[in-house]
């Protein structure tokens, strides 16, 4: 079933944006309860930017030189999404099949080193689009073929030169049918010429391939206009004989390849793999003083993938034809980009979400790339396309969980901040952070989770595949303390950094019911079947041995300030600790008959302090409980309430509120003074249209800014309402 968040406001206070929170503001002088919702959550029904498409793939991307403009090609969806901000918010560009034609697969995009409007697609394994205007308008440049000569049809790769005058050229690489065998091809086309025409150049001397292999990759020398060098890469497709994976130079000067256009020692075998085996992936990149007529600048990085299982692929370092260093050996990579003002690489992983990087990479000394293990990957499974787009990084990646994702320190730590494969099909809990500037969201679909956060734009912060069934606390007097829990289980994920750069899994000593953030190193776990209580003074690292709250069981965990803890247990009662979980003082009077899973909140804990408690079981009372006076629980609202209290919270100035289920949609209800003698007929209560709120285990999130909101995830299926009663 479909979730969403809604949100409700006290007359007067200003709508702001969160999808699908319910959000319930009261000042103390409130009147009239309001209610209303706005689904801007990721994958809500008001989402415009993209951030969520379920069942996407990034296959490839191309960015623009100037960083922020950005094209993303979804091979899966059939889709070309463009963004001008890095990123952050996309749209789709319109299909370039034209008239009478269904819509195209796309698995290839390049753009202009010099213009972020022109771009060119390979799209239906065989054809070239090309744009001029950003993707608004396509031209096809006709069948990829010499004349007479035999066509393409198999296309893996595109690339735009520097334009030369008037002309701009573009090359693709791939394979032609040649009988029931397919023959590498490399083509190229000079758009802008008195008659511009494809040119093939597998027929052009100094070539070295067999009659079965593919050209997998293809890039122009940034110094084209002055070198007219093209670099491709070539190896064995099935049943190539050749084991050779081959770095090639190709003039469109003097129309020959490698020692016969005069560049010695070309081609240059960057990688071996077994007989019969299939080059499935190649990259280049170059730096941006690559001249192809001087040998002491054309240093060059090849990415290989392989079928092989044993050879696989790997990442090359080249100084000119001399091989400087295999930086990565055996492992398939996927591709790779050179920030040369930086002169750092990126390399992304084939068979997996990995991003390999290395500084000073052209240097004599540089002889490996690195990739930490307790590093932050991006999101997906495989096929990781990197690029630099100003001074980071960004990567798309295949698979379950797939996602756009930004590093901002070099490759070493992702995020997802888009085009996220995932389906939002339940959001389980919430945190907000006091001023109700930050927000924690997770979602699960049944079988993975996210950890969504927001500040000023949504991102994806951690992503569990296979994994589900957690709750998210974040420490009161720091919203980048962030605690991801496992509900009856003892794995815990801790991050001090918002989830930003790294997650740190933890194993607590008892079954997660309930957690409770008390600073940035202190929390605690209620098990749920004991009633005791753990703590942690280190992040998590080191957990207490469980201590007995004197409760047969465990429902609810607050956390009032330091060291004051109150917990309320599955079968009516509640008991509380001054001195953070060292000793514990128990009401030994159940607050209702047939109470369970007791939703409580507290003042203080000093007496003459009040406790006030509820139960998730049907058509009880509110109650209260004065410490150092009452013997006693005693009612604060006339009569019942119908349903079950999901939540209980104090609000500033001691509003309390409740999240009260009675089985057809949530009711909020509030009381100004609880603790007034006169409270019990003072409530106001507000049913909505339907909502119904998840208890996990608590329905209620607070953030203690002068609105006094509340936030509440919403489990009916209806994501877009937007109503004030």
């Amino acid at each position: 079933m479909k979730k969403k968040i809604s949100r409700i406001l006290g007359v007067g206070l200003t709508v702001s944006l969160l999808a699908s929170l319910m959000v319930f503001a009261a000042p103390v002088s409130a009147g009239d309860l309001a209610w209303t919702d706005d689904t801007a959550i990721p994958g809500g029904s008001k989402q415009t930017d993209l951030l969520v498409v379920a069942g996407a793939d990034i296959t490839d991307m191309a960015v623009g030189p100037e960083g922020t403009t950005i094209y993303a090609v979804d091979g899966v969806g059939m889709h070309l999404y463009k963004s001008t901000d890095s990123g952050a918010t996309w749209k789709a560009l319109a299909d370039p099949g034209g008239a009478g034609k269904v819509a195209v697969q796309i698995t290839s995009v390049a753009v202009a080193p010099d213009d972020s409007e022109t771009l060119a697609i390979i799209a239906d394994s065989d054809e070239i689009y090309i744009s001029k205007n950003g993707g608004t308008s396509w031209t096809n440049p006709g069948t990829v073929v010499e004349g007479a000569l035999t066509p393409a049809s198999n296309l893996y790769d595109v690339a735009i030169s520097q334009p030369v005058g008037s002309v701009r050229y573009y090359a693709v690489a791939g394979e032609e049918n040649v009988g029931l065998a397919a023959s590498g091809n490399m083509w190229y086309f000079n758009l802008g010429a008195t008659l511009p025409a494809w040119k093939e150049t597998n027929t052009k001397a100094g070539l070295d391939a067999t009659s079965d292999e593919r050209f997998a990759a293809v890039a122009f020398s940034p110094a084209f206009p002055s070198d007219k060098v093209i670099l491709v890469v070539t190896g064995g497709d099935t049943a190539a004989a050749d084991t050779g994976v081959m770095l090639q130079l190709f003039s469109t000067s003097t129309k020959l390849w490698n020692a016969n256009a005069g560049f010695a020692n070309y081609p240059v075998t960057v990688d071996t793999i077994a007989a019969a085996s299939q080059l499935v992936a190649a990259d280049i990149a170059v730096p941006s003083t690559y001249l192809g007529a001087d040998p002491d600048s054309r240093d060059a990085f090849v990415a290989v993938a392989s079928d092989d299982a044993v050879l696989k692929g790997s990442l090359t370092r080249l100084d000119d034809w001399e091989l400087k260093k295999t930086l990565i050996d055996k492992t398939n990579i996927h591709s790779v980009a050179y920030n040369t003002d930086a002169n750092k690489l990126v390399a992304g992983s084939h068979d997996a979400n990995k991003v390999y990087r290395a500084a000073s990479a052209v240097a004599a000394s540089s002889s490996s790339i690195q990739e930490e293990r307790d590093k932050k990957e991006p999101g997906g499974v495989s096929q990781v396309v990197v690029a630099w787009a100003g001074d980071s990084v960004v990567a798309g990646t295949v698979g379950n969980e797939s996602a756009f994702s930004v590093s901002t320190d070099d490759g070493y730590t992702f995020n997802d901040i888009s085009l996220i494969d995932t389906a939002l099909t339940n959001l389980t809990d919430v945190a907000v952070n006091a001023d109700g500037s930050k927000f924690y969201l997770v979602s699960d679909d049944g079988a993975d989770l996210s950890l969504w956060r927001k500040a000023s734009s949504w991102q994806r912060v951690m992503t569990l595949i296979g994994d589900t069934n957690y709750i998210v606390r974040i420490a009161a007097d720091n919203d980048d303390a962030v605690y991801l829990g496992k509900k009856a289980a003892k794995i815990v994920y801790y991050s001090n950094d918002g989830g930003t750069a790294r997650w740190l899994r933890r194993t607590t000593l008892n079954d997660i019911q309930d957690m409770a953030v008390e600073s940035v190193d202190v929390a605690y776990v209620l098990d749920g079947g004991t009633g005791k209580v753990s703590k942690t003074t280190n992040g998590g690292f080191i957990w207490s041995s469980a201590k007995s709250t004197d409760l047969p069981d465990g429902a609810t965990i607050v956390s009032l300030s330091t060291n004051n803890l109150i917990v309320g247990s599955a079968n009516g009662l509640v008991s509380y600790s001054t001195d953070g979980n060292s000793n514990w003082t128990d009401i030994e009077k159940i607050i209702d008959t047939g109470a369970t899973l007791v939703q409580v909140t507290a003042t203080g804990l000093a007496a003459g302090d009040y406790i006030y408690a509820a139960s998730a079981v049907a058509d009880k009372s509110f109650r209260r409980w004065k410490i150092g006076t009452s013997t006693s629980w005693s009612d604060i609202i006339t009569g019942t309430y119908v349903g079950t209290v999901m939540g209980i919270t104090l609000g500033d100035g001691g509003v309390l509120y409740a999240a009260v289920d009675n089985g057809a949609d949530s009711e909020m209800y509030r009381v100004i003074d609880p603790s007034a003698a006169g409270s019990t007929t003072k409530w106001s209560i507000k049913a909505s249209a339907g909502e119904q709120f998840v208890n996990a285990p608590s329905a209620l999130r607070l953030d203690t800014g002068a609105s006094n909101r509340l936030w509440a995830i919403d489990t009916t299926a209806a994501p877009d309402k937007l109503f004030l009663p």
